[in-house]
């Protein structure tokens, strides 16, 4: 791919002259921050198009990554991530809190941890102007596919649904289809 992103992140600046002589798009020295990404995928070689209306754009092939406006987002807890990808997996369905509590945690009763993820995924989403993507309802919570560009969404799209395990598919997650 000829319009592709390399950004080396090394503790070792002897490599600086080998990176720009391979027209890499960014150079970052160790220790890495979220501050040296950020500034990094600010000022890309190739800037990155998202799809024209969707600005939250989530990967679930390989690791589990989501951005919004191109920019990577943070949670304040990383279970908060992990049920983001629960909502995208069940691609737009509604979730039952005792449904999404069964998958994350098992049998385990964890309703005050659960209420403090999904307050921290509303209050990102809300932050960055696109809580349109979620649905909330009494007790349920959804995620809208049409304001999302996935990766997975696309491969359902061209019922290439089939290829996703040998693609590691949210293998990382204990519910993930693919997991070991």
């Amino acid at each position: 791919n000829p319009s592709i992103n390399i950004i080396f992140a090394t503790g070792y600046d002897q490599y600086t002259k080998e990176a720009l002589d391979m027209h890499v798009s960014g150079y970052i020295l160790k220790p890495t921050t979220f501050e040296k990404v950020e500034h990094e995928l600010k000022d890309l070689r190739h800037p990155v198009k998202a799809v024209p209306g969707k600005r939250i754009r989530v990967t679930t092939l390989g690791s589990f990554e989501v951005y919004i406006d191109n920019i990577p987002v943070h949670f304040k807890y990383s279970k908060t991530m992990e049920l983001l990808a629960f909502l995208v997996d069940k691609k737009g369905a509604m979730c039952s809190i005792s449904e999404i509590m069964s998958a994350l945690w098992g049998d385990m009763n964890h309703t005050s941890y659960f209420k403090n993820i999904r307050g921290d995924l509303y209050a990102r989403f809300k932050e960055k102007g696109v809580e349109n993507a979620l649905i909330k309802q009494r007790g349920k919570i959804a995620i809208v596919p049409d304001k999302i560009d996935c990766d997975y969404y696309e491969l359902i799209r061209q019922g290439r649904e089939d290829q996703l395990e040998e693609m590691n598919y949210m293998s990382s997650f204990k519910w993930g289809r693919f997991s070991d």
